[in-house]
């Protein structure tokens, strides 16, 4: 189940994919499968951005609401 949750997650969505870096894909897609991470807008992740505190709130909001 654990491996399952990083295959189906997709980067695809995403216009800067490639910016994701190689340590963190795993990690960036077990989140979008989550739905911890929703992306910017515009098709966009921002992976190289920093977090607003608001961002990071309903982060650690879904965060806590997982099962």
């Amino acid at each position: 189940p654990y491996t399952t949750l990083f295959r189906s997650a997709s980067l695809d969505a995403f216009t800067d994919r490639a910016q994701v870096s190689a340590y963190a894909e795993a990690s960036v897609r077990w989140a979008l499968q989550a739905g911890l991470l929703t992306g910017v807008g515009d098709g966009r992740l921002a992976p190289r951005s920093g977090a607003t505190r608001a961002q990071l709130a309903v982060l650690l909001q879904r965060f806590a609401g997982l099962k």
